[in-house]
């Protein structure tokens, strides 16, 4: 099981990949350069806001959360917490030009705001997971 987690994170970094390949895409499609690069620039800055939100989440109150439970694990009612949580330090933390500019380009952010976070938990998942691989495989 712990070799198969890297394999379903990459898979499932995979399909963010081309997720976030078709989001760029469409900002592709927009003629005009500079609006192109300012809809770019948005996307990075989500991309970042999320992976920074994710990781706010996880060492403010996914920790506490492992911490009290006996057996470690979240509760769905404490993931769907963390989920929210996440996505109010994204909303307090992405800027409100990169804002405007991905609703117009793409749609409300609130539509795949869910998806953005729930990718970057995964993403980082994989990244601990790789690290215990690692570990094992070269112990020292």
């Amino acid at each position: 099981i712990e070799i198969l987690i890297p394999l379903f994170g990459l898979l499932i970094t995979a399909l963010v990949g081309l997720g976030i390949t078709y989001i760029q895409s469409k900002a592709r499609e927009i003629k005009h350069k500079t609006a192109r690069d300012a809809v770019q620039s948005a996307l990075a800055e989500a991309d970042y806001q999320a992976a920074k939100a994710v990781k706010a989440v996880q060492q403010t109150l996914v920790d506490e959360f492992k911490k009290a439970a006996e057996d470690g694990k979240l509760t769905g009612e404490e993931k769907r917490l963390a989920l929210e949580a996440a996505k109010e330090v994204f909303m307090n933390s992405i800027s409100t030009g990169a804002l405007d500019r991905l609703e117009a380009a793409i749609g409300p952010v609130k539509d795949w705001l869910t998806e953005l976070i729930e990718a970057k938990v995964l993403e980082l998942k994989q990244s601990k997971a790789t690290v215990e691989v690692n570990k094992l495989t070269n112990p020292t």
